[in-house]
């Protein structure tokens, strides 16, 4: 497998306990490749946050702006002459 050398920012004391742990175990390049494979591997939480139900008005009727063309609604809202 081809490798790539790339620059990481990682705490000091993190670095220093690494270090320390590399003498009798494995070296940090092997630990970061092990974590990395792990997350990316590992399928993300689908998230269970549901946005509350803010609508307006009644739902049953007819919408009052559907009878306006996009021109007319920006109209409106901008005010621009010709305002329906």
């Amino acid at each position: 497998m081809a490798s790539m050398k790339t620059t990481v920012d990682v705490p000091d004391q993190l670095v220093a306990r690494a270090k320390r742990a590399g003498k009798s175990g494995p070296s940090l390049s092997a630990v970061t490749e092990d974590r990395l494979s792990r997350v990316l591997d590992t399928p993300a939480p689908r998230s269970r946050h549901r946005l509350s139900d803010l609508s307006a008005g009644n739902p049953d009727s007819t919408d009052p702006l559907e009878k306006y063309s996009w021109r007319d609604l920006r109209a409106m809202i901008y005010g621009h002459p010709g305002t329906p």
